[in-house]
Parts: C-alpha cells; structure tokens; sequence
C-alpha cells in the first residue's frame, strides 16, 4: 500500500498547528518563564516550512524547497534555544549559527546546481539529528531535581526524533529516496513524517508538564 504524502503533509500542518496555538496559550497564561515565547517561535517556523513544502508546484522551488527547509532547521535550532533559556542556561551557539548559514548553501547547490532529492534529504536528516542530540544531551544532564523526570522523558524524546533522523540518513545512503519528486519518495519518508508529527504532540504535552 502506498501512503499518499501529500495527505501526510496536511495532517502534519493540522498537527503542528494545534500543536502551536496550544503552546501560544500556554505562553500567554504562563509569560513569566523565559523561553516559551522561542519555543512558540520554533513550532511557528516549523509549521511555516510544512506551508510552503505542501505548497510546492504552486510557489517558486527556492520558497519550497530551500527557504521551507531552512525554516525547519532554524526552528529546531531555536526550539534548542527557547529550552536553555526555559531552564536558565547560557551555552554558545556559534555551532548552530553556523548550521543554519551553511545549511541553506548545501541544499540550494543540491536545488538548482546538481540536483538531487537524496542529497536534500540527507542534508535536512543531518541537521536536525545534530539538534535532536544537543536538545537531549542538554536534558540528560540537566541539574534539577524538581524537573528530573520530565527534563528526562523530553531528553528520550528528542533522543527517538534524532535516531528517527539518522533512520532516514541511513536509508538515504542506501540509495533512497530515488527519482526527484519529494512528494513520491515512498512509504518510509510518509512513516518518517508521521513519527515527527507524534514527536510534536508529546513534545506539547511534555512542556505544558514542565509548565
């Protein structure tokens, strides 16, 4: 049976856009914590990137393909950072400045200069695994006894979405997807897709938790 990804991409959008009113509210009724309002920001880039992704055909490939792209990544990457400022940490973030420049560069040369679905898929699979591991190494050794517990259940889940992203690294080295259109690359990449819509809710859950 073949899994429709487009129709995977709209219940993706309805997802995450319960998903981001639901932490907007939370926001709004919890504004003192610092750091709900970047997380607001993240699930609002994310949700823009699935916009313009389901879009494609109808917008310019650079708004479709890179810009929708580099927004996921710049929103995981602020995600990472609304977290440090939720729990009052201070950490460089010249890394991931320097993820998000050189991120868009790899996927526009795999867009316009050789093209090439698999190494768009790849490049987008490594950049949020590199986020999903600081994300989880950050709540594994988070200090705080009082939010031990849910600082861990939120570790494993960014611990499943980044090996949810070396999955689909490793079976993009194994020659897949294959052709050029994102939209027929199979049953894994709709799966892959699926498990981040999950990832989504119980990250909402989870926060609203810690809140």
């Amino acid at each position: 049976m073949q899994i429709d990804i487009r129709t995977v991409m709209l219940l993706a959008i309805v997802t995450v856009s319960t998903c981001t009113l639901l932490l907007a509210e939370l926001w709004w009724q919890n504004r003192r914590y610092s750091g709900l309002l970047i997380l607001v920001a993240d699930f609002f880039a994310v949700l823009l990137g699935l916009l313009l992704v389901t879009s494609r055909g109808w917008i310019p490939d650079w708004a479709s393909m890179v810009l929708a792209n580099t927004l996921t990544v710049s929103g995981s990457v602020l995600g990472y950072m609304g977290l440090l400022r939720f729990f009052g940490e201070k950490r460089r973030q010249a890394f991931n400045l320097g993820l998000v420049v050189l991120f868009p560069m790899v996927h526009a040369y795999y867009a316009y200069v050789q093209p090439s679905l698999r190494m768009r898929t790849l490049n987008l699979s490594l950049a949020l695994f590199l986020v999903c591991l600081q994300c989880a190494w950050f709540l594994w050794r988070h200090p705080a006894r009082e939010l031990r517990t849910p600082t861990r259940w939120l570790g494993v889940l960014f611990g499943v979405c980044g090996l949810v992203s070396l999955a689909r690294m490793w079976h993009t080295v194994l020659g897949f997807p294959q052709g050029s259109d994102f939209f027929h690359s199979g049953n894994f990449d709709a799966l892959v897709l699926i498990s981040y819509q999950i990832f989504f809710i119980f990250l909402t859950h989870t926060l609203a938790l810690m809140v």
